[in-house]
Order: C-alpha cells, then sequence, then structure tokens
C-alpha cells in the first residue's frame, strides 16, 4: 500500500498527532466527508478577518478605477482598452487604502492587504506584478468604455 502525506492546509500548523491549528485570524472548519481526521479540515478566515478583506480588495478596485479614470480624463490613456495596461504602484495604491479603512494594525494590515489582492487575482479584478511591484485592473471599468462610446457617438454626429 502506497502511503502519501497529505499537504498541510494554508493559514495552519500540522502536528504529529494528526491535529491541524489554525494561525491567529483563522477558524477551523472541518470536511464535510471527513472519516478519522481526512480529508484534513480548512482554515478559513473568521467573519471579521472576511470583510476586511473583502472591504480592502473592494477599496483598491476603486481606487484603481478612479486613478484610471484619471488619466483617461487627462487624456494619458489614449483609449479605455490601453487601460489595462496602465499600472499603478502597489505602495501608493497601498498607502491610500490604508487611509480609506478603518485603521488595523501595522501587522494585521499587511496580511489583510495580502489576502486581498490573493483573492482580487483569483477573482480575475486585479493583476499584481510582483517584479515591478504594481497593480493594474483586468478590464477597464465600464464607465470608461461608456465614455469613450459616447465621445466617438458625438465625434460622429458633430463632423456630419
Amino acid at each position: 500500500m502506497n502511503v502519501r502525506c497529505a499537504r498541510c492546509p494554508e493559514h495552519a500548523t500540522c502536528n504529529s498527532s494528526m491535529t491541524v491549528t489554525c494561525e491567529d485570524g483563522f477558524m477551523l472548519k472541518p470536511h464535510l466527508l471527513s472519516l478519522n481526521g481526512y480529508p484534513l479540515p480548512q482554515c478559513e478566515p473568521a467573519p471579521e478577518r472576511a470583510r476586511q478583506i473583502d472591504i480592502t480588495l473592494t477599496e483598491v478596485v476603486k481606487i484603481i478605477r478612479q486613478q484610471v479614470t484619471k488619466a483617461w480624463r487627462e487624456r494619458s490613456i489614449e483609449r479605455a482598452a490601453d487601460s489595462r495596461s496602465v499600472q499603478f504602484k502597489e505602495a501608493d495604491v497601498k498607502n491610500e487604502v490604508k487611509q480609506k479603512i478603518k485603521p488595523v494594525a501595522e501587522v494585521d494590515f499587511n496580511t489583510v492587504w495580502d489576502e486581498a489582492l490573493r483573492k482580487g487575482e483569483a477573482k480575475g479584478k486585479v493583476i499584481r506584478d510582483s517584479a515591478s511591484k504594481s497593480l493594474a485592473l483586468i478590464s477597464p471599468p465600464t464607465r470608461l468604455v461608456i465614455a469613450e462610446l459616447v465621445q466617438r457617438i458625438l465625434s460622429f454626429v458633430f463632423r456630419l
């Protein structure tokens, strides 16, 4: 019989006595079909922490959209499609988010920030470039697409 070791779940510490303990801010959630400890339980964010992660992600997307819109208005982005390639320094966005949301401890904010960006990447909302330490939206905001459409219609109407 082939014996395999199970990977310890994310945000958990596994002991040799087959027990799993979660990091601070995470709750142990047993698997529905658990039999004698297998599959291993998962560590899910506590409700308050999950709420902080969602708020942080929402604020990140909102700030990047505002910056893309501002750049578009200033004509530094010629077309709305180019907004996908516009990147912003992660540190700048992080400082803005930190100012706008409820103050949290510095260490806790950094972990919430990382979790929010991981969740944003998984949901397809943001792109995080760790090499250049920058952030970008995956798709342009709807208002930019609408603004570009209105601009095209107006330029077509007034050419006639």
